[in-house]
């Protein structure tokens, strides 16, 4: 694909630089990663002049581009705040070729990838910035991709085999992404929406590890040793978290928090609630934590349990996660994440 399309060429590369310049603090490569950044965006907008839906390779093409320009945002702190544009550009042009193309939506592997990449991008601006108004996702296109991303690629791998990008259920991020524009609201939610949605994670929350289950993980007997056994493990952990970070916030919604409209959000006031006793666990285990600081999934649960915390030992876990996050992955959303917590701690007068 890379021969089908330049911009493509250039958002690899792009990518592949910015991350080095990460990694290594080269600022020749950081000036090449804008430089090719730069080349991407210029043929991306070339090709969405003229698109052609016969040429479905070069299309989608176009799309992997577009795909790692918002990618390249999550490396690069220059342009982080480009995401949003190709995020929405990417739905765009995806529904496009879901309206017009003559193929299938997901006839090979690679689209399947598109598809949950773009759906997880737009999940992540959507929840990003849980209380204040800024992105706006797209419910027609997540009804659509959750049709699509049905059928299964592998049919004989497991659910979270088959979903190389959210690695979490789909349902879940629905409820997750029905819940963060409530935060983002001036407006009392009404009583039965709430009720809804309280019910629905009544049952997320029953899947949760159990209060002390990391404690018996811990011992020699409970040692995981296969992959299997390891990417059970840290699936389990890793979407149980996602689950206690929107457990937190259907709380903070249920109380009635206000949310600004102003560039700083006003947040709710931190808490010591079950949620975040039982999150903590889980970011200690140390069996589990090997595997989640590894993945970008466990950032933005880490970001909502910075919000709550209020004991420095607390806020030592949540800083030492993203911390050891950003020297494994080297994302420029680990550090931004931090920057944003280490200005609500300081605010609040909570040291570590």
């Amino acid at each position: 694909m890379l021969l089908q399309f330049d911009g493509l060429k250039y958002a690899v590369l792009a990518c592949g630089a910015s991350h080095t310049h990460l990694v290594t603090g080269s600022s020749q490569m950081n000036a090449a990663g804008i430089m090719y950044y730069s080349r991407a965006v210029s043929k991306v907008n070339q090709a969405l002049t003229n698109i052609d839906w016969s040429r479905d390779d070069y299309n989608v093409a176009v799309l992997l581009a577009i795909t790692f320009l918002y990618i390249h945002g999550i490396f690069a702190v220059d342009t982080n705040r480009d995401i949003p544009k190709h995020v929405t550009g990417a739905v765009r042009l995806i529904n496009l070729r879901y309206a017009q193309s003559r193929k299938p939506p997901m006839a090979r592997p690679i689209h399947r990838i598109i598809w949950e990449s773009i759906l997880y991008q737009m999940f992540r601006q959507t929840v990003r910035h849980p209380f204040s108004v800024d992105f706006q996702p797209d419910f027609v296109f997540w009804d659509r991709a959750e049709s699509v991303l049905q059928s299964l690629t592998f049919p004989d791998a497991s659910p979270a085999a088959n979903s190389p990008v959210i690695g979490f259920p789909l349902s879940l991020q629905k409820l997750i992404i029905e819940i963060v524009p409530l935060c983002k609201s001036p407006h009392q939610p009404k009583p039965e929406v709430l009720r809804s949605l309280q019910h629905r994670m009544e049952y997320w929350e029953s899947t949760v590890v159990e209060d002390g289950q990391c404690d018996k993980e811990e011992s020699p007997s409970h040692v995981c040793t296969t992959p299997a056994d390891r990417a059970h493990l840290f699936h389990q952990h890793s979407t149980s978290l996602y689950i206690l970070a929107a457990s937190l916030l259907l709380d903070w919604v249920s109380r009635s928090q206000e949310v600004s409209y102003e560039a700083e959000p006003h947040l709710p006031p931190p808490c010591n609630s079950w949620q975040i006793r039982r999150a903590l666990q889980i970011m200690r285990c140390s069996q589990a934590h090997e595997e989640l600081s590894r993945c970008y999934l466990g950032s933005w649960p880490s970001l909502i349990f910075g919000y709550a915390v209020d004991r420095p030992e607390h806020v030592a876990v949540v800083r030492t996660d993203l911390d050891q996050r950003f020297h494994k992955m080297y994302s420029s959303e680990e550090l931004l994440f931090l920057r944003e917590l280490e200005s609500v701690w300081r605010t609040r007068g909570i040291s570590s």
